[in-house]
């Protein structure tokens, strides 16, 4: 099998990191693989807002705001195939699964179909990091509850650039432990014309 296969096969979302550093090297990698990513008329409206001191951990927790957005399953239990489970709390993931670094990804709405790059430059840093022995986890509740009231949205512009919209949020970090098994592919997703 072809290692970029392989890569793609092995990716899975981690919701427990080691306490392991990531080194800015292999940080620096995985973001310029997701900028190889396509976009529409090459136009590239993406950004990187790559998190892993102290301070900008606690920035990030801040601008999740002090309180659930509606509808957030507090205390609920969840838990992913072959990994232990987890409790969510807001901010949810708030240690970040145990992820030493975080990458936001933000795109630009004036650019050709501006949902399209980010998330196409996510997956690519997710492959990417897969295949560097990293993990990733792409945290929806810490992209879509972000910057949801006047005090955490006064921290928008220290996170990402003014006039952009945040797309994506990936933990990044060596996995705690690989997942025993993975979930079957569904069979039933495509047709042969």
């Amino acid at each position: 099998m072809n290692e970029t296969i392989r890569s793609i096969q092995s990716r899975f979302s981690c919701r427990r990191f080691s306490s392991r550093s990531v080194p800015d090297e292999l940080l620096q990698q995985i973001v310029d693989a997701a900028k190889y990513a396509p976009s529409g008329k090459n136009a590239q409206g993406w950004y990187f807002t790559v998190i892993r001191t102290p301070e900008g951990r606690q920035l990030l927790r801040d601008a999740a705001g002090k309180t659930p957005p509606p509808g957030f399953p507090q205390g609920k239990k969840m838990a992913a195939p072959g990994m232990p489970e987890a409790v969510m709390q807001w901010p949810f993931q708030g240690d970040f699964c145990g992820a030493p670094a975080v990458i936001m990804i933000s795109g630009t709405p004036d650019v050709p179909w501006p949902e399209v790059g980010p998330v196409l430059a996510a997956e690519n840093l997710m492959i990417a990091a897969s295949s560097l022995g990293l993990a990733t986890l792409w945290s929806t509740v810490f992209t879509k509850d972000l910057f949801r009231d006047a005090e955490s949205l006064a921290l928008k512009p220290r996170l990402i650039p003014d006039g952009y919209d945040l797309k994506a949020t990936i933990f990044v970090g060596y996995p705690e432990k690989k997942p025993r098994s993975r979930p079957p592919r569904r069979g039933d997703v495509e047709r042969w014309i």
